[in-house]
């Protein structure tokens, strides 16, 4: 029975631990922003691999210094892109309590 309840315990402290350890904070809120910032990162990353396949598949050459050009013109719009979406995220967890960024957050991590 007390290896159960320390099992149980340890449980729980993993499951309170990983969060603080993911976003750096206890903040329901600040976990709810920088998660929004992070699925805008991944999905400007996803964007450009998805660019680059689309170009190998249809056999588009260029040359190196328009694909230099054509990485930074990248880089820039999804930097601004997630420049964008981290003031949105801002902006909408001021508006709401504790409560409701957590609900936020624990349908964005289970969808």
């Amino acid at each position: 029975m007390k290896m159960l309840i320390k099992l149980v315990l340890l449980v729980i402290i993993v499951a309170l631990a990983v969060p603080v350890l993911q976003y750096r904070t206890v903040s329901p809120c600040t976990m709810l922003k920088k998660e929004m910032v992070r699925q805008a990162e991944e999905g400007v990353r996803q964007a450009g691999a998805q660019v680059r396949e689309g170009l190998d598949s249809a056999n588009i050459e260029v040359g190196e210094e328009t694909e230099r050009i054509a990485e930074d013109v990248a880089g820039a719009v999804g930097d601004l892109a997630v420049a964008i979406t981290a003031g949105a995220a801002e902006a909408k967890v001021r508006r709401m309590s504790a409560g409701q960024c957590l609900k936020e957050l624990w349908r964005m991590k289970t969808e």
